[in-house]
């Protein structure tokens, strides 16, 4: 019987055996299974900060193209302002402008005084030639 005992020990061994052995095969495929599990959540998780990145990415780079054309016309606009600019009179210039234009009101003052004499001078030319139209129409045509 001894024998009988010793098989009998050692398949009750053996079961346990396999009966630890499968249960611990399950336990490591369900740790598996969840492990794939939290692996895909976590990146559906990381994929959703990344797609709303991308949106903002997107986005600024809208803003961005559009800016820069804002830009591109605000500075040709500046360009013709600082063309303009540079055409300009300096204060020099116009100082200069002031002082000429005082020296030709000195002048027309002058002109218009010496309009007056020329004025004064042809209304005594005047008179003296109706005097002599006079005299002739009067007493020289006889």
């Amino acid at each position: 019987m001894e024998v009988l005992d010793w098989l009998k020990a050692t398949e009750l061994l053996v079961g346990l055996v396999l009966t630890f052995f499968g249960g611990g095969v399950g336990a490591i495929f369900w740790i598996q299974r969840r492990i794939k599990a939290s692996a895909q959540e976590t990146q559906a998780e990381l994929k959703e900060p990344l797609n709303e990145n991308g949106r903002r990415i997107a986005e600024i780079k809208v803003n961005m193209d559009r800016l820069t054309g804002e830009v591109s016309a605000l500075d040709s606009r500046l360009k013709v302002v600082e063309s303009d600019v540079r055409q300009a009179p300096s204060k020099d210039d116009v100082h200069q402008l002031e002082l000429q234009l005082a020296g030709m009101s000195g002048a027309l003052r002058e002109l218009g005084a010496d309009m007056r004499g020329t004025k004064d001078l042809l209304g005594s030319v005047k008179a003296a030639l109706d005097r002599q139209e006079q005299f002739l129409l009067n007493k020289g045509g006889t």
